[in-house]
C-alpha cells in the first residue's frame, strides 16, 4: 500500500474511519516509520491541545458584570445625527414655503402663447422620432411595455461538449 495523505492519517488517528479501512492503514503505519512518526505527531498535537484548553480557566459571568464600554462618538452619534435631521427638515420647509410664497404673488411678466411652443415641442419631438421611424421599430403603450413577459433565455451549450 503506498503511504496515505496526511488527511488519511489525521481522520485515523481522530477515530473517524469505519473498521475496513481502519484496519488497512494501521497495517501500513505499522510497516512504514514516516507515517508512524507523523501520527505521533498529530497525537502530540492533540494532547498538547487538550492540555492548553484545560488550563483556561473559565469563570461563569452574567449580564450585570458584563460592562460593554462605549467611545465618545459611539455616545454622540445618534443624538447628533437625530439633530442633524431635524435642521435638515426644518431648513427644507423652510425654503418651501419661501419659495413657494416668493413665486405664487409674483404676476407673469407676459402671457404665455400655447400655440407656438406646441408647435416647437412637436417639431422637436418630430427630428427626435425620425431615426427610429426609419429603423421600422414599433411604438406600443406604456401599458404594453409594462406587461411584457418574455420567455426565460436558456443558457446555451456548445454541442462539441459530452453529455452524460
Amino acid at each position: 500500500m503506498n503511504c496515505p495523505d496526511p488527511q488519511t492519517i489525521s481522520e485515523f488517528a481522530d477515530g473517524e474511519f469505519d473498521t475496513n479501512n481502519a484496519v488497512e492503514v494501521e497495517r501500513h503505519i505499522a510497516q512504514c516509520a514516516s507515517c508512524r512518526q507523523l501520527l505521533g505527531e498529530m497525537q502530540w498535537l492533540e494532547r498538547r491541545g487538550r492540555a492548553a484548553l484545560e488550563a483556561i480557566e473559565v469563570r461563569g459571568t452574567t449580564a450585570q458584570n458584563v460592562v460593554y464600554p462605549k467611545t465618545l462618538w459611539l455616545r454622540w452619534a445618534r443624538p447628533l445625527s437625530l439633530a442633524a435631521a431635524v435642521v435638515a427638515i426644518f431648513i427644507g420647509v423652510s425654503l418651501t414655503f419661501h419659495y413657494s410664497d416668493s413665486h405664487q404673488t409674483s404676476p407673469l411678466p407676459h402671457p404665455v402663447d400655447d400655440t407656438s411652443s406646441k408647435s416647437e415641442e412637436d417639431a422637436a419631438f418630430a427630428q427626435w422620432l425620425e431615426p427610429y421611424r426609419n429603423l421600422n421599430i414599433p411604438l406600443v403603450s406604456m401599458e404594453t411595455a409594462a406587461n411584457y413577459d418574455p420567455a426565460p433565455i436558456l443558457p446555451y451549450r456548445p454541442d462539441s461538449v459530452e453529455r452524460n
